[in-house]
């Protein structure tokens, strides 16, 4: 005797469907300039460390950035 096994086949939903249209138009967002970090931290009170130079350069270099530092103070 052979069994068998009957299953019915139903169709199940599947995700709602979601409308992909929108008001937004990226293409006409102004133009931003993009962010340059050095010149950020030129106009901050930031010491910034020269990386991958000598060490008379990098002594040079860590006293012209602390100057202005220390002028504010």
């Amino acid at each position: 005797m052979s069994l068998r096994k009957v299953t019915s086949h139903v169709e199940e939903p599947g995700p709602p469907e979601i409308p992909n249209e929108t008001e937004e138009d990226w293409d006409a967002e102004p133009t931003v300039p993009t962010y340059n970090p050095n010149i950020h931290c030129e106009n901050k009170p930031i010491i910034r460390s020269l990386q991958g130079a000598p060490p008379a350069a990098r002594s040079a270099f860590r006293e012209k950035e602390r100057k202005p530092i220390m002028d504010i103070k």
